[in-house]
């Protein structure tokens, strides 16, 4: 496991301890605005959460949520569900690497923050990593009696939130996907993400 640490809550916008790139590093383009950017890729996650609340609901022929709970499901999104999210990605970097997590809760966002080098398959994983509790909670949701609408409550927000938030990762996976070359390299840096062969 990497060596993480944990920066609490700051800046945003606060510069890391970077590794030197390789002369040949090329860029990525992302957008500028990334959180806005991935917008369209929460619409695939977002229907397949409503599909299920849907047919679950058509089939149990009842409402299966307690208002009650909804606070609670919320802040279990915020207060455990995005550190959660960021320590997913940070598990993944191999061993040597230093993994930075912090909040700003200023802007409602975390981050994990890693300069070490990974290959294409590693970080399409490191990316999709922070999906797995959404959709543990959406199973948990499918699989629940009717009956127990305080756990549906929580394990439908959950799912929401937890396969949703990872939408500026689905969009990075996409854009490694088609511009990075099978075997090359990525690394992050205070500038954005490269790729080097």
């Amino acid at each position: 496991m990497p060596k993480i640490r944990w920066e609490g809550n700051g800046d945003w916008e606060k510069s890391f301890p970077e590794r030197p790139l390789p002369p040949n590093a090329k860029r990525l383009e992302r957008p500028a605005d990334p959180v806005r950017a991935s917008t369209p890729y929460m619409i695939l996650p977002g229907l397949l959460c409503f599909a299920a609340v849907f047919v679950k609901a058509r089939l149990a022929g009842t409402f299966l949520f307690d208002s009650w709970y909804a606070p609670l499901a919320f802040l279990i999104g915020f207060l455990v569900a995005m550190p959660l999210h960021e320590w997913l990605h940070g598990i993944c970097y191999p061993r040597e690497a230093v993994v930075y997590i912090g909040l700003c809760l200023k802007r409602l966002r975390a981050y994990a923050v890693c300069f070490y080098p990974i290959t294409k398959r590693r970080f399409i994983l490191m990316s999709l990593a922070p999906a797995v509790p959404g959709a543990a909670a959406l199973a948990v949701f499918l699989l629940c009696p009717a009956s127990w609408k305080p756990v549906l409550s929580v394990c439908a927000v959950s799912a929401f939130m937890g396969l949703l938030s990872p939408a500026p990762d689905y969009m990075d996976i996409c854009l490694v996907a088609r511009a990075v070359p099978k075997g090359a390299k990525i690394q992050a840096s205070n500038q954005g993400l490269f790729w080097y062969s």
